[in-house]
């Protein structure tokens, strides 16, 4: 599990005798990210763009028990660093998501997520930024991609 690096603090709580660990501040857990060639998609354009990705991914946004109220989630930034970070690409997304005090949210991409490139993407980073109404951006570390090659590549 991979947590914000800026945002998280470990708290240990006895619970007769067993020790557990707690998220104290809000912060972001990446759980999966994949990216999958999708040069045989139907609509595929390659006089634009020589590749098509599909792109997969999911995180919990916890919002830790020293924050002691809702956090209101407005926009989701997905920072991809392509190619050693030669390449740089973000995708937002708005949201209007309350994620109560002492719990978390599950956000994850759907099927149909698409981004065009004009180079291969050989690996990729994924950090994610998310916004909140009354409360600073929480951002997460980077996490390396599964890169899912396209069928008849060897």
């Amino acid at each position: 599990m991979v947590f914000s690096e800026d945002y998280t603090r470990a708290l240990r709580i006895s619970n007769e005798g067993n020790i557990q660990t707690a998220i104290v501040k809000p912060t972001i857990s990446i759980k999966s990210f994949d990216i999958k060639d999708r040069k045989d998609h139907p609509q595929f354009d390659q006089q634009k763009f020589p590749y098509l990705y599909g792109l997969h991914f999911s995180f919990d946004v916890i919002n830790g028990i020293e924050h002691k109220r809702d956090l209101v989630l407005t926009r989701v930034i997905a920072k991809l660093y392509c190619n050693n970070e030669a390449d740089i690409l973000n995708q937002a997304f708005d949201y209007n998501e309350r994620i109560e005090m002492s719990s978390s949210k599950n956000i994850a991409t759907i099927d149909g997520l698409f981004i065009g490139h004009p180079r291969k993407i050989e690996n990729c980073k994924l950090q994610i930024i998310c916004k909140f109404k009354n409360y600073p951006d929480v951002i997460s570390q980077k996490v390396d991609a599964l890169i899912l090659k396209y069928k008849n590549d060897r």
